[in-house]
């Protein structure tokens, strides 16, 4: 490497904010697609293994964890396509790295919708990674990625998660975590840096094409409304940042309500059970009433914050959020109004009585009853959700 390489070592800088050290010794895949953010990216990551491999000999595992550089071919601009794949095996040769490419199955599903292509993209990636042995896999997704991320979010009309944007490091298929450490770094910052070290990439033509929802708010939205903001970039990762913060406060809050106030119920060969304990009825009668709380194993309540905050919509709402995704109940049906119902219902005051009624349904097939103290969830095994 050059001395004299000031926008690499920025980037470097850059890129060490968010890339965790531990990931170097347990092994990394790391996408490239052949532009000059995945190619950065590659370029970063090989810097850090190598010097992760120059440290002492003591501290040096006996085994040398992988980076493994994979690209997916989607075959879908002929020789373009194949250009791409010999740029990136071409990279891989030269840092003496293994490269990994994939292609589309000759049966498979030809839809090349965004995210049709990004799910072939991503089962590629954790399918290769088990088999590599790597823990982590990294993309190069950039601080404009991030901005786009955030609008196309808002357009949509997200929920309070989506403004957070996509996350430095993401947990994926159970054994892996996705790790985006350019995250706060821009793409001309990249780009500067392979031009100053002699690092070549290609330009995907396919990135103009404003049929793709990303490409459109890349090349057409984000410069229309810098003609009036310039700005819009440095908001969008402000709004981010900040939504960031108050979600990780909110997520606090919902996993010591889910102590609080949810206890797991039976699980058989039919389904499971969900109990919510009525926070509202706390230190009431009928919450000193113990016969039917002791039938699901209630234990002393453990809420050290007023009783506002445990019937605000926000925290029961995200608790139940969080429930579904500890026990891999798929989200995608659950609508905003499906979420505000269940915590109504889970929040609401009901007359004193000992009788299990039916609520209604949510999506998936989980049904839900209701007694004067707590609401039930049952989630059968059958559902597409279970």
């Amino acid at each position: 490497m050059p001395s004299d390489t000031p926008q690499w070592q920025t980037l470097l800088e850059s890129f060490g904010l968010l890339w965790p050290a531990k990931a170097c010794s347990v092994g990394v895949l790391v996408g490239c697609s052949g532009g000059a953010d995945s190619v950065g990216l590659v370029r970063l990551i090989d810097h850090a293994f190598r010097k992760a491999e120059a440290t002492s000999p003591a501290k040096r595992p006996a085994t040398a964890p992988p980076l493994i550089i994979a690209h997916f071919n989607h075959r879908l601009r002929a020789s373009e396509s194949d250009a791409d794949e010999r740029l990136v095996r071409d990279l891989a040769d030269s840092l003496n790295r293994t490269c990994i490419v994939g292609t589309p199955p000759p049966e498979g599903d030809a839809s090349c919708d965004e995210s049709s292509l990004r799910n072939m993209r991503r089962r590629f990636f954790v399918k290769t990674a088990r088999h590599q042995g790597c823990r982590y896999i990294a993309t190069a997704h950039t601080a404009g990625d991030q901005a786009e991320t955030v609008l196309h979010h808002v357009l949509r009309g997200t929920g309070s998660q989506g403004l957070t944007g996509m996350q430095p490091a993401t947990p994926i298929a159970e054994d892996f975590v996705v790790l985006r450490p350019l995250l706060a770094t821009q793409r001309e910052q990249i780009g500067a840096a392979m031009s100053e070290i002699g690092q070549t990439w290609r330009e995907d033509a396919s990135n103009q094409d404003s049929r793709y929802t990303r490409n459109w708010l890349r090349n057409d939205v984000m410069p229309l409304i810098r003609t009036r903001l310039p700005q819009v970039n440095d908001s969008l990762l402000r709004l981010s940042a900040n939504q960031s913060m108050t979600q990780d406060l909110l997520a606090m809050l919902a996993d010591q309500w889910l102590t609080a106030f949810h206890q797991d119920g039976p699980r058989d060969d039919t389904g499971f059970t969900s109990f919510f304990r009525k926070p509202s009825l706390v230190g009431s009668a009928v919450d000193r009433n113990a016969v039917d709380r002791n039938a699901v194993g209630w234990n002393t309540v453990d809420w050290n914050h007023d009783l506002a905050l445990a019937v605000h919509p926000a925290v029961i709402t995200c608790a139940c959020q969080t429930l579904f995704a500890r026990k891999s109940i798929p989200r995608g049906e659950m609508s905003q109004t499906h979420w505000i119902r269940l915590a109504n219902w889970i929040r609401s005051d009901s007359a004193p009585t000992q009788n299990r009624i039916s609520r209604g349904h949510l999506p998936g097939h989980i049904e839900v009853f209701e007694t004067s103290h707590q609401i039930e969830l049952a989630v059968p095994n059958n559902s597409p959700h279970s």
